[in-house]
């Protein structure tokens, strides 16, 4: 146990640190601004260390555990150490947190104190389910044996899977990015073995974590605590994300990388420091190098970025979006290069069986699923939000009350408009693939969850309109 405390301190606390010292160095923050910056860093320092596990795997294979353990840690070293002048600021955000935890205590307001004892008793269940009982469900435990692979072997050559004779017989088609897989192989090697499972388990609650603090304290920040509150507790209720972090799924941090990404891109807005642009490329590229569908996150910023963009010009804005765009594929590219290399294609998790057009697989998840006709792709696959209330509870029903009551609100808060503008686009995507066909969006219910950090954001703010809340919260 002692042993877990040490990793968990460092993949989980002090590389989170690291991150925030040295964006604040990077960035010139000032104590008074540091707090968004602090909220930014929290999962990338995990993220961070799988990356550099992957190249590390791919420069230096077959090494022994210590090499991989010794070079990480002395990386981030290394960034504290570039980072360090700015340590000042970790004093300055505790001192505020307790002051904070203090007035909301103090304040006994009925409703903030039940939503926090909620979400605080909501993410006991996760934590307790994640860690107490074992592994299940297909695609968590196809993580988990193919980290123990790679773990094994100390290499990523043997990746995809899909030569059983180098792997005891295991075989999966899929190619997708190796972030959540990178980050289950530091458990493995920082423990020595594979014996433990807690190290890999940890990963999803604690990215759930930080999804809900992130969510909560950029909705508090803007339009007051109650919000903010109702905002992780939206997310949470979402039947089929909670399920899903209970699992030890991958969800939690593609999702979590997902929102964070469009969070930089807000701030960049915001600032108008473009500096911060690089900052959001690289959060942009571990949202790549988070999960495959992270791809769909390149085009949107493109986007939002040439139409919304700081600059005052369109070639300044579109200048911007391609160096945005180019560090995310300098980040977190190669494996979709990679595979469009190898298998033609960007994104590549196809067996050839299902292929045949005697089995029709693709007729079969359309029956089994309900997407068969086009009512069903419409009603259950574009509106699923709505429809599907066992998956997505009532989540999608207080996004549109928010919508419908304060639209006027999209246009005074930059993030709240990031957010709105990044599902309006996604949206459009869905009813363009829909239109032309493709049921790649809506065949899985996890695909359309990935917004849903997005959809508790803009559900999050109806306290604030309906009550007149905006701004009433202590400022960290």
């Amino acid at each position: 146990m002692f042993y877990f405390l040490i990793f968990f301190a460092f993949t989980y606390i002090f590389t989170s640190m690291v991150m925030f010292l040295l964006i604040s160095k990077c960035l010139e923050v000032t104590d008074e601004n540091c707090t968004p910056y602090f909220i930014f860093s929290l999962g990338l320092g995990p993220l961070t260390i799988s990356l550099i596990l992957r190249w590390l795997l791919f420069c230096f294979p077959m090494q022994e555990d210590e090499f991989y353990i010794f070079t990480i840690v002395l990386l981030f070293f290394v960034f504290f150490y570039i980072g360090r002048q700015t340590t000042a600021q970790l004093k300055y955000l505790f001192i505020a947190f307790v002051n904070s935890v203090i007035y909301f205590f103090r304040k006994k307001k009925i409703f903030e104190i039940l939503f926090g004892s909620t979400i605080v008793f909501l993410m006991g269940l996760i934590f307790i389910k994640a860690l107490w009982f074992p592994i299940h469900g297909n695609d968590p435990l196809g993580y988990a044996r193919g980290a123990q692979l790679l773990y094994s072997a100390k290499s990523i050559a043997i990746f995809p899977f899909t030569d059983s004779s180098i792997t005891n017989g295991y075989f999966a088609a899929s190619a997708h990015p190796l972030g959540y897989m990178s980050l289950m192989v530091w458990g493995y090697v920082f423990q020595g073995g594979i014996d433990s499972p807690i190290f890999i388990k940890i990963i999803s609650p604690v990215y759930t974590f930080y999804t809900l603090v992130t969510v909560s304290y950029f909705i508090r920040n803007q339009f007051g605590l109650l919000s903010g509150l109702l905002g992780s507790i939206i997310l949470l209720t979402t039947p089929i994300y909670f399920t899903q972090a209970s699992l030890c799924h991958i969800d939690p941090i593609r999702m979590y990388s997902f929102f964070v990404a469009f969070l930089w891109i807000a701030k960049l807005f915001e600032s108008k420091n473009y500096r911060h642009a690089i900052w959001a490329g690289y959060a942009l590229g571990l949202c790549l190098f988070s999960h495959a569908i992270g791809v769909l996150a390149l085009p949107i910023a493109w986007l939002l970025v040439i139409i919304l963009g700081p600059c005052s010009t369109f070639l300044l804005r579109f200048k911007l979006s391609t160096v945005l765009v180019v560090i995310a594929i300098g980040i977190g590219g190669v494996r979709y290069i990679e595979n469009y290399i190898s298998f033609g294609a960007l994104i590549s998790d196809k067996l050839e069986i299902l292929q045949l057009q005697c089995i029709d697989n693709e007729a079969y998840i359309k029956i089994t699923r309900g997407i068969f006709s086009q009512y069903d792709r419409v009603v259950y696959g574009l509106f699923k939000g709505f429809t599907k209330v066992d998956a997505f509870g009532f989540s999608y029903w207080s996004f549109l009350l928010s919508i419908i009551l304060g639209y006027r609100l999209i246009g005074r808060d930059v993030y709240l408009r990031i957010v709105v503008s990044f599902l309006v686009i996604f949206y459009l995507m869905v009813v363009l693939s829909i239109c032309i066909g493709i049921d790649t969006f809506i065949k899985n219910d996890r695909y359309i969850m990935t917004v849903q950090p997005f959809v508790a954001y803009v559900g999050g703010i109806l306290p604030a309109i309906c009550l007149n809340y905006k701004n009433k919260s202590i400022k960290y």
